[in-house]
């Protein structure tokens, strides 16, 4: 690590942990870096809302984009412990294989699921990541973004056919509330996605997938109460509606 990305930990590390704001004279002396050197770098961080500075006082405190990373690391932790029961009981439903994404920037990861039993089955996509706007699991979660967000993913998506059915897509998983589709992503392969939501939104989605020539569009459109049944389930334990 190079000493100047020694010396930026350093300081954020200290704003983070401090228990009241702090004061660049303060914080140039507790780290031990000149004035002048903790001035850019706390600039710096500031500059990425990693720290922010109050109004009056112009010292530094966490800024909110480290509380959005901060967020997101203990939803990554805890999301999947509550869902695991959840996913287990969906599988065991349906029989085929169950998957948890959240959002992770402008990319869905996955970060929970159980497998099929069958022998013929889709692989848990565990570690996972996609754009957006790619794959049932993403849309889902991008359908029910806020508006001036998704804009700004859609908006990265090449105009034309592909776009357009995008926007239908998006469209039919507000309407309806899940997405079933045959080879969207992965050909051969059927997928349902539903929304879970907490208290502040969209928090991830649960898909269901298996072998296109059994976990046909007619099988999943007969799943579909359970599957939003049980992410309803998990919502309501997030504090989300069902």
């Amino acid at each position: 690590m190079s000493k100047t990305a020694e010396r930026t930990f350093d300081l954020l590390e200290h704003v983070a942990r401090s228990g009241a704001p702090l004061g660049l004279m303060e914080l140039a002396s507790e780290t031990g870096i000149d004035k002048s050197t903790a001035a850019r770098l706390l600039g710096f961080l500031e500059q990425r809302s990693l720290i922010a500075r109050e109004p009056a006082t112009k010292k530094y405190t966490i800024g909110p984009r480290l509380i959005t990373i901060s967020t997101l690391a203990l939803r990554q932790l805890d999301l999947p412990r509550l869902a695991l029961p959840v996913l287990v009981s969906l599988r065991d439903k349906t029989a085929e294989t169950v998957n948890l994404h959240i959002r992770a920037g402008d990319e869905a990861l996955c970060v929970s699921g159980v497998e099929s039993k069958q022998v013929v089955r889709r692989v848990l996509p565990l570690g996972e990541h996609r754009p957006l706007s790619m794959g049932p699991s993403a849309k889902t979660i991008l359908a029910f973004l806020p508006e001036e967000e998704a804009v700004e993913v859609i908006a990265r998506v090449p105009a034309g056919v592909r776009r357009r059915k995008l926007l239908s897509q998006l469209q039919t998983i507000r309407e309806q509330g899940y997405i079933a589709v045959v080879g969207d992503r992965t050909p051969g392969v059927g997928a349902i996605s539903v929304p879970v939501f907490g208290h502040a939104g969209i928090e991830a989605s649960i898909t269901v997938a298996g072998p296109a020539e059994r976990w046909t569009l007619e099988a999943m459109e007969s799943a579909a109460p359970r599957v939003r049944a049980a992410a309803g389930r998990l919502s309501h334990a997030l504090g989300g509606g069902a």
